[in-house]
């Protein structure tokens, strides 16, 4: 049986693109289009509390915008709304997010999960992130992919793709979650190699352990 490996893709993507869960005292639609100056309908599809470096408490918005003359649903959207300031922006698009602490001293340490889905092949990845006001603070990232370079059987070996997880665990018994990066690369449906890295988050940074 031949296969493209789109529609496996497109259902990989669609897995991932998960939003979180609405937390009380949400932002309705009408308010995030005033605060964005967004034209159309806009549809919120989750929303979820967080913290910011300094602990303000601000909310996380999946959201998106559908154009007022072809009603097409635009882009995803992930925005950061802070009720202390009255204000929201857009700050990345077509992700969706762990909300996670890993030092367990308040601030919301963030793991935003992306793809990109195109012809027999995917690119995607995770970002570990910090949120200081407006900026994000990146302090890992690793990158995941699948590619296909022609119409070949789902199990060739010229199928290859490298998949990626992100597991936390206090590895060096400090009280704080470090990093362990886990890697499967496969060819076809062989599994060719597995392994792991490790990261102690110190200090506000990760450091690699091996």
């Amino acid at each position: 049986m031949r296969s493209h490996n789109i529609l496996a893709s497109m259902m990989m993507a669609a897995a991932l693109f998960t939003f979180p869960q609405v937390v009380n005292g949400e932002v309705n639609s009408s308010l995030l289009k005033k605060l964005l100056g967004w034209e159309g309908e806009v549809k919120v599809y989750g929303q979820t509390e967080v913290v910011l470096k300094g602990g303000e408490k601000a909310i996380l918005i999946a959201a998106a915008a559908f154009d007022q003359f072809s009603r097409a649903e635009g882009e995803s959207q992930v925005v950061l709304y802070r009720p202390a300031l009255g204000k929201a922006r857009k700050i990345s698009a077509d992700a969706s997010f762990k909300v996670l602490d890993l030092d367990h001293k308040g601030a919301s340490e963030l793991e935003f999960s992306y793809m990109f889905v195109g012809q027999g092949h995917f690119e995607g990845g995770h970002e570990l992130v910090i949120i200081d006001g407006w900026k994000m603070r990146i302090l890992h990232t690793s990158q995941r992919s699948s590619s296909n370079d022609g119409d070949v059987e789902a199990d060739s070996p010229e199928l290859h793709s490298v998949d990626v997880e992100l597991v936390y665990a206090d590895l060096n018994d400090d009280g704080v979650d470090d990093v362990m990066e886990k890697l499967v690369e496969t060819k076809g449906s062989k599994v060719v190699r597995r392994s792991t890295r490790r990261y102690l988050y110190v200090g506000g940074k990760m450091v690699r352990q091996n």
